[in-house]
């Protein structure tokens, strides 16, 4: 007794194998922390236009440059209103992204940092008598962030060579007390200087050893 095979029998059994051997399509999780996160900020400026009033005034410059910038004078409570606009559109577009399991990218981050930021100073500048120079904010911001900036630097490198240092604000600290106090007692910076990096030393050499 013969068995004939055709062809559409094997195509059919060479399918039937292939949808048994094939494993399900992994499905990644939904990110809602980040959309909430936008969503957090703008019910924040909208709380803010809410309480807004006055009129709040931006200085570009500090005076005394060769360049001067007009300042730039809008009201409280609308400069809330369009930023938290701008904030609500980034929080809806963070949610459709995650919704379809995608990135939101970097420009929904900086629409809402920069409205939260700027809605902040226009809320709290709304009526006052002074200016808000953001030019000097810019410049003491980047001033307070240096010793932070040296401290990730620290880490990046100490992880580099394989070092995981949980010391490095404690090191920056005990160095720049020890600097002041030499520096201040002796009346010398050069002293300072020297003392700084020796005050640090012996803490990092027994996070070291631990």
């Amino acid at each position: 007794m013969s068995v004939k095979v055709t062809d559409k029998s094997l195509e059919s059994s060479k399918e039937s194998g292939a949808s048994q051997g094939s494993s399900p399509a992994v499905v990644g999780r939904i990110g809602w922390r980040v959309p909430i996160a936008y969503l957090i900020f703008t019910l924040l400026l909208g709380a803010m236009w809410m309480s807004a009033e006055g009129v709040a005034t931006f200085s570009l410059t500090r005076g005394g440059e060769s360049i001067e910038i007009p300042d730039v004078a809008v009201g409280s409570r609308t400069a809330c209103l369009v930023l938290g606009l701008v904030s609500l559109v980034a929080t809806v577009y963070a949610f459709v992204r995650a919704a379809a399991r995608k990135k939101a990218g970097v420009l929904p981050a900086v629409a809402v940092g920069v409205s939260a930021v700027l809605g902040l100073l226009a809320w709290y500048g709304g009526g006052s008598s002074s200016n808000i120079t953001l030019a000097f904010t810019l410049a003491s911001g980047l001033a307070l962030a240096t010793p932070l900036i040296f401290g990730s630097l620290a880490g990046v490198v100490s992880e580099r060579v394989g070092i995981v240092n949980i010391a490095i604000e404690g090191q920056l600290l005990a160095g720049a007390f020890a600097g002041i106090v030499v520096a201040s007692w002796w009346q010398s910076v050069w002293l300072g200087l020297i003392a700084a990096p020796a005050a640090a030393n012996p803490t990092s050499n027994d996070t070291d050893r631990r």
